[in-house]
């Protein structure tokens, strides 16, 4: 059986899901039937982007490497890449840069400079962003491969006025207004092909709340990118924060095909009662389906990562986990679930 990423010949039989499973020959079609979005979006990608989202704790903030190319999320992109090109596109472009935790080791991986820049809000929308507010608040991406890229920005009542700066040139002027709260809202920024570095900073007014940049190379409205949003020592409840909503705006911004989801881990070893981890998810899920029409919903894969004998269970044993989740696949037309126990064991 091959990866759950893999993109099958569908059978045309395949329509609405069997009322009771009969083995192998319907969890495969069920597989390719949830994976049909992914599929469909991998299959247009020399006219469109296919965008794969990846949310969870410090494995997808990228605890642990050595560089941001080692996270498993641009791995992940260049892998896909490789197998599924886009006119002529070999090396696409590092995707979503953002905030990440410092005391974690998860920031000093990254091509960003920001020597003056505090920690983000605890709560507020500013939460796990850079929030800027004095002249000394810069933040730099540095000397990477891209001849386009975006500022991510969260627009709001109150804001203030950036600006951008490419390889030391003259400063251009942005603003982070907008009579309510929103986030995924877009600076572009079109560059000759090269290596290049940005500076954003503070000019006036009130917080400029920069989200992080989103770097290609050639791959703009092509091919495959991965964008990754992780935040270490997370658990599920995080990503139902209203504080956290600037994420989910991105989801409206980067309409992704397919998502992956990693959080369960961290609820297990937090000693996160299952029933509570399934209610965080199936909410999740609801935030994510609600952002799209009913034809358009993305696949959703649930990873779950680890087995019991990793360490010892705080309140529940890690298949409890696992189990809640398989319910939630039963429950949902858009959602599988990815065990990497089993083939382990």
């Amino acid at each position: 059986m091959g990866s759950i990423l893999d993109a099958p010949v569908t059978p045309a039989s395949i329509g609405a899901a069997p009322a009771t499973p009969r083995g192998l020959e319907d969890i495969e079609a069920t597989r390719a039937r949830r994976l049909r979005p992914f599929h469909r979006a991998l299959a247009g990608r020399n006219g469109g982007k296919c965008y794969v989202w990846a949310i969870g704790h410090s494995f997808i903030e990228g605890a642990g490497v050595s560089s941001y190319t080692a996270r498993f999320t641009h791995q992940l992109n260049l892998a896909l890449a490789a197998q599924f090109p886009a006119n002529g596109v070999t090396t696409p472009g590092l995707g979503y840069i953002a905030w990440a935790t410092p005391s974690m080791g998860n920031m000093s991986i990254l091509p960003i400079t920001m020597p003056n820049v505090p920690q983000p809000s605890t709560s507020g929308i500013g939460r796990h962003a850079f929030e800027l507010s004095t002249v000394d608040h810069k933040v730099t991406l540095t000397n990477v491969q891209t001849n386009r890229l975006f500022l991510v920005l969260t627009k709001k009542s109150g804001g203030g006025i950036g600006y951008y700066k490419v390889d030391g040139g003259a400063a251009v002027a942005f603003d982070s207004f907008n009579a309510s709260t929103v986030g995924g809202q877009l600076v572009n920024i079109t560059l000759t092909s090269g290596v290049h570095s940005v500076e954003v900073g503070w000019s006036s007014g009130g917080i400029v709340t920069f989200n992080g940049f989103m770097v290609f190379n050639g791959d703009a409205s092509v091919g495959v990118t991965v964008v990754p949003h992780g935040a270490s020592s997370t658990q599920t409840n995080f990503w139902l924060d209203a504080t956290t909503q600037n994420h989910w705006d991105n989801l409206k911004t980067f309409t992704p095909s397919l998502m992956i989801i990693t959080d369960m881990r961290n609820d297990w070893s937090g000693g996160v009662p299952s029933a509570t981890v399934k209610a965080n998810l199936t909410a999740m899920i609801g935030k994510i389906n609600g952002q799209y029409a009913a034809d358009k919903l993305p696949t959703i894969v649930l990873c779950a990562e680890i087995l019991d004998a990793l360490g010892t269970a705080p309140i529940e044993p890690w298949s409890n986990y696992v189990a809640k989740a398989k319910q939630l696949e039963n429950e949902q037309s858009n959602v599988l679930v990815f065990d990497m126990a089993p083939p382990l064991r």
